[in-house]
């Protein structure tokens, strides 16, 4: 049985923009540019949304375009469900996110032409200052120099008023864009790479406000760390600069400086393996000439991890007796995602009589170890890969709660299943919430959510944003398959193709397409999918193997120079279920421009 659809073909209309999570903006100024793309874009999943609306309808085709306006690099079916969604999400595959230029990438409705806006994308994976493969400490690719009245006499508050300027020379793939992350010791200052700034030597201003909030220490730590125009951090390695000391002393802080065994005091490195899982022991040791009993001890362990953000654990604690040392305990929880970082010791004295406040002078460490992500959601087991049975109920997802988050913090579970067929995901947020006893937030998972995934393999994450939209990380990985794997659905195979042209002289009795493998005991249905004629045709499947179809020649010619899509559906009630691989054909005769003969 088939069914003839006649031409419906709609002028085409603008859907507005793709949206892209991850992608870096284009710089101020910067022509032709909407966006960038970097090494996160491929080493990790990469989506991309089209707001949904009376466009979208059960059974349009969506495809999404590359540097190819005929041939895309994914696609997707709208299904039933999809019309309650804002937005429907299609995969970028990392293979089609190539140096140097994505241009355009859209969207299309292949029945209508509709289309959202085509963006030009810059695409680039070098890291800033290249990969270091020094043994010294920092990344010898990032080289600072100080002011040398500095490095001689240190900083003191009259010398903070005339502003600092720090030199960075010009490192391998620096490019306008770029934006260096500085650390004067724990406080932190952005600077934006320019073209009128490029320069040979990078000059870069620490202003009086930061060096003073630094306060002061006999090697406060100055180091930093650059953020390629794509995105790309600095090399995994070593993200740092090597630390340059300086001797500040613009508060005139008299408090000696708390001191800790964990500091090699030949390196001043935390070595995370070393310390094996265990905790970093801090002291204070409370001197008879300025602690009194009563005052209160208050003790900051300021930590910033490799990506620079900032993460504090801090204690207090009554003075009992001078003459003694009070030990704080930092919990390995808290050092545990700190590799590749750095941090600052220090303390304040709230005095009990007088109400006046001391501070010490700071210590600084730098923290060596691996950079390690958040553990990866689970639910109901604990391998890497979880089979889970398809139960007509609801579900569980596990989110470990983490240490740095705080309890108006946004977490978002994700469930993707990335396919270049036809992509599926679930979100749900919520706030992380005060810290449960258990450590672990529970999310639900509806199953008609469920469902959806059923039959392919998907992954699992989670996403922590602060509450003015700010990333502040996401987790690990975690693989998943709900039931049985699903057999393939493969793209129709059409006879006298060469490449993906096909000449209409070549089938005047029409064109055989071959169904590879189809289900046994299911309804399919053939779709010939062009913008001037197409036709839908339905069989059923009485017995394994391939099936063939006819599609007559009518429907191929009069597409004749024009883009046909060949795809076939399972149809159950009249309903489709699931949608093959989608083939692109070019109806032309040979000798056409763009045309591969047979060979």
């Amino acid at each position: 049985m088939s069914k003839v659809i006649t031409n419906n073909h709609q002028s085409t209309a603008e859907l507005g923009d793709l949206y892209i999570p991850r992608l870096h903006p284009a710089a101020a100024g910067e022509v032709g540019v909407d966006g960038k793309l970097g090494l996160r874009n491929i080493e990790t999943t990469q989506v991309v949304y089209v707001k949904t609306g009376a466009h979208t309808v059960p059974g349009q085709l969506l495809e999404l375009f590359g540097n190819n306006p005929i041939l895309p690099v994914a696609h997707t079916f709208v299904m039933a469900a999809d019309t309650q969604r804002e937005w429907l999400p299609i995969l970028l595959p990392a293979d089609s996110i190539t140096p140097n230029w994505i241009s355009p990438l859209v969207c299309r409705i292949n029945a209508s032409g509709a289309s959202t806006l085509p963006l030009r994308l810059r695409v680039d994976f070098n890291r800033p200052g290249g990969r270091d493969y020094d043994s010294r400490p920092g990344h010898q690719g990032l080289i600072i120099h100080l002011p040398d009245d500095v490095l001689v006499n240190g900083v003191s508050e009259a010398r903070a008023r005339e502003n600092i300027e720090i030199t960075l020379m010009r490192y391998l793939y620096a490019a306008p864009g770029d934006e260096v992350l500085l650390c004067w010791g724990d406080q932190q200052v952005t600077f934006l790479i320019t073209e009128a700034n490029l320069n040979p030597e990078i000059n870069i201003v620490v202003p009086y406000a930061t060096v003073m909030a630094a306060r002061d220490s006999l090697e406060l730590n100055v180091r930093l760390q650059v953020r390629g125009h794509t995105g790309n951090s600095t090399d995994p390695a070593a993200r740092w600069s090597a630390a340059s000391k300086v001797l500040a002393y613009v508060q005139r802080d008299i408090l000696r400086e708390p001191y800790s065994t964990a500091v090699d005091p030949q390196t001043g490195i935390i070595d995370l393996d070393k310390l094996a899982g265990k905790p970093v022991t801090a002291s204070v040791f409370a001197t008879p000439d300025y602690f009194e009993e009563k005052d209160t001890l208050e003790f900051f362990f300021k930590a910033t991890d490799a990506q620079g953000k900032i993460s504090i654990h801090s204690e207090e604690r009554t003075v009992e007796r001078f003459n003694a040392i009070y030990d704080f305990i930092i919990p390995p929880e808290f050092m545990a995602g700190l590799g590749q970082g750095h941090a600052k010791l220090s303390y304040a004295l709230h005095k009990n009589i007088g109400s006046t406040t001391m501070y010490s002078q700071a210590a600084y460490a730098s923290i060596h170890g691996a950079s390690v992500e958040w553990p990866a959601p689970y639910v109901i087991d604990t391998m890497p890969f979880a089979e889970i049975r398809p139960v007509l109920r609801d579900g569980q997802a596990y989110v470990p709660y983490q240490t740095s988050w705080k309890p108006w913090d946004l977490v978002t579970l994700v469930w993707l299943l990335p396919d270049r067929d036809g992509t599926v995901e679930y979100r749900f947020t919520r706030s992380a919430g005060e810290r449960p006893e258990n450590n672990v937030i529970e999310f639900v998972l509806p199953a008609a959510e469920i469902k959806r995934f059923e039959g392919r393999p998907s992954e699992m994450h989670y996403e922590v944003n602060a509450t003015d939209g700010r990333l502040l990380g996401e987790s690990a990985r975690k693989n998943l398959l709900m039931g049985t794997p699903w057999e393939a659905m493969l793209a129709p195979v059409v006879g006298k193709v060469a490449g993906y042209h096909l000449d209409p002289d070549l089938v005047p009795d029409g064109a055989w397409v071959t169904i590879p493998n189809p289900p046994v005991g299911q309804h399919v249905r053939l779709h010939w999918f062009g913008p001037v004629n197409r036709i839908a045709m339905l069989t059923y499947v009485s017995t394994p193997g391939d099936v063939r179809i006819k599609v007559p020649a009518q429907y191929v010619l009069d597409n004749l120079n024009r883009i046909v899509k060949v795809y076939w559906e399972v149809n159950h009630n009249g309903t489709p279920t699931r949608y093959s691989s989608v083939l692109t054909l070019r109806i032309a005769r040979r000798g056409t421009s763009g045309f591969e003969d047979v060979g």
